[in-house]
């Protein structure tokens, strides 16, 4: 049996006190004291060299979050997206020709606003991080036609690498994408771990940029770390979500919806029924203004302070994470405004009633750990 990373791991991990395989095969214990307790005992026992970490660097425009790869020989700029399946390469390789082309596997899949059509290739796949590069073959997806929707996303984006747990949310794309590796089965395949596609990740953003960290979760991460149930399929992950504002001068609490939410650190807000989110926004002060058919929530950008907290309820009413958006955390800057002195919340509306929890709501939590084998995500708020 080939000995990667995931191998040595388990032999390792039947050695360690505490048990890490119990950690990555069953997920985090579900019982509130789990943390505390693994926290006892974790420090002592911890091996920095079972975690590959990544580090991710923030673009201009929306602020997507992006890694290093090489891909075909070159180094590639690739958005980090936990909410789509697919690794994408939008350049870095000379595309094949004549007879060549002919005898290449080809797709076409349909992502967001997208119509992606390309080539299905061979690609070496490496990281570059403090001590974790690799040669793994994965077959990724090089985009060669079609909307280049993500391409026009930021300045030095050449890519997507997504993260999803699985491609059962994808409906038509998968079929059409067949031919492909997720983007998690490619980077554990770089990794050299034994289980292609279904490795522990931990995914920590600020203002700057970040970590995407394979195998132990971070040490810093396990105190407090609350467990979301389990998906029932593998597709996007999910958590259950109930988005209140707490009491405030005798004022009762209010509720803005509860339903499943998805968690996209490449979404650039938080997407929420129209009719919870304009109510939400109506509370918390802010002007609707109608742009392109879609309702856009502002206000100035001096009001931040003064700003009543968001908080965002995670998981069953017994062992939920609470996270709290500050006004800092809820105003982005108003693009349609020159002055700068106008911002928009960070909230959307939209007609489903799911959440879509991106990246200021990444941005307000110590991290996430996500966990293909229970198909869940654990919170650190």
């Amino acid at each position: 049996m080939r000995q990667g990373l995931w191998s040595r791991f388990l032999v390792v991990a039947g050695c360690l006190q505490g048990g890490f395989a119990s950690l990555l095969r069953h997920g985090l214990r579900s019982t509130g004291r789990a943390p505390d307790l693994w926290a006892a005992t974790a420090k002592e026992d911890h091996v920095p060299e079972l975690t590959q970490e990544i580090q991710l660097t923030r673009t201009s425009s929306e602020g997507w979050y992006v890694a290093t790869l090489k891909l075909g020989g070159n180094d590639s700029q690739v958005i980090v997206d936990t909410a789509s399946p697919w690794l994408w390469s939008y350049g870095g390789s000379e595309q094949n020709s004549g007879d060549a082309d002919a005898q290449t596997e080809h797709f076409s899949i349909t992502y967001l606003s997208a119509e992606l059509g390309g080539n299905a290739v061979k690609e070496s796949v490496a990281l570059h991080s403090d001590g974790a590069s690799g040669t793994g073959q994965c077959k990724a997806g090089r985009a060669t036609s079609g909307d280049d929707f993500w391409l026009r996303q930021g300045s030095g984006v050449q890519g997507v690498l997504g993260l999803a747990c699985g491609t059962a949310d994808s409906g038509a794309g998968a079929a059409a994408a067949s031919s492909l590796q997720t983007g998690l089965a490619c980077v554990t395949s770089a990794l050299g771990t034994e289980d292609a596609g279904a490795s522990v990740f931990a995914l920590r953003l600020n203002a700057q940029g970040g970590t995407l960290s394979f195998g132990i979760p971070p040490f810093d991460l396990l105190h407090g770390i609350v467990k979301m149930p389990p998906s029932l399929q593998c597709g996007n992950w999910r958590a259950p979500l109930r988005v209140s504002l707490p009491s405030v001068s005798n004022a009762a609490s209010k509720d803005f919806g509860f339903a499943s939410a998805i968690l996209d650190s490449a979404a650039p807000g938080i997407l929420g029924l129209s009719e919870h989110v304009a109510a939400l926004a109506q509370a918390l002060g802010a002007r609707i203004d109608v742009r392109e058919g879609k309702m856009v929530f502002v206000m100035p950008c001096s009001r931040a302070d003064d700003l009543p907290v968001v908080e965002l309820h995670l998981g069953p009413a017994s062992h939920e994470a609470v996270v709290r958006l500050s006004g800092n955390d809820l105003l982005l800057a108003d693009s349609a405004d020159p002055s700068g002195k106008q911002c928009r919340l960070v909230f959307s509306g939209w007609d489903s009633p799911q959440w879509i929890l991106g990246m200021p709501f990444f941005r307000a939590v110590r991290g996430v750990v996500f966990n293909p084998f229970t198909q869940t995500v654990s919170i650190a708020p």
